[in-house]
This record gives structure tokens, sequence and C-alpha cells, in this order.
């Protein structure tokens, strides 16, 4: 985990920022994967700003984010998916399993 990555799963924004705003390498989709499982909302708003990808780890963010029940995240990732061709069915909302392991029932 680098500095980046490791800053935004503590919930380290100010540092976050430097890191970026210094040119240091930022692994986006990685920071996403994290602060998803560890439930940091307002990193997650950040990151996705930023370009951070809901899609990256086979769609693992918002499943952790699910997974965990960080609702806060799962809202804020809903609102960027509406292309249910994507999935099979339709994406996760917070009426489905939040804070529990089964799969997602479309």
């Amino acid at each position: 985990m680098n500095d980046f990555t490791y800053a935004c799963a503590r919930g380290d924004l100010k540092t976050a920022q430097y890191l970026y705003d210094s040119g240091e390498s930022c692994d986006f989709d990685n920071a996403m994967l994290w602060v998803c499982i560890l439930g940091r909302d307002e990193i997650a708003q950040w990151l996705m700003c930023h370009g951070a990808d809901i899609w990256s780890h086979n769609h693992a963010p918002l499943r952790w984010a699910q997974h965990y029940g960080h609702r806060d995240i799962v809202v804020w990732l809903n609102l960027f998916i509406d292309d249910t061709s994507y999935w099979g069915y339709r994406p996760p909302t917070l009426s489905d399993n939040i804070g529990s392991a089964r799969p997602l029932s479309q």
C-alpha cells in the first residue's frame, strides 16, 4: 500500500490531497477499494470526483461498502450507477442485504 492509499484508508483527506497535489503516484482505484471497506465516505466522494473507478476490482468497492453496511457510500456510489445492462441485473440499493454477505437478489 503506497502513501496515498494509506492516507485514504486512514481517512486522512488532508494528506491524500497533499500527496495528489504534489504529483505523488496515486492509485485511485486501490484507494477506493480500501475506503469502501473501511467506510471513509468523505474520502470515497473525493476519490470519485477525482476519477476513481467504481467498477474496478470486479465491482468490489460497491460490494464491500454494501457488505460492511456503509450506507452513505452505497448511496453515493448508486448515484453513479444507472446501467443495468452492465450488471446483468439492477445494481444493489439500500434495501438489498446491507451488511450481509449474501448475493444480491434481482
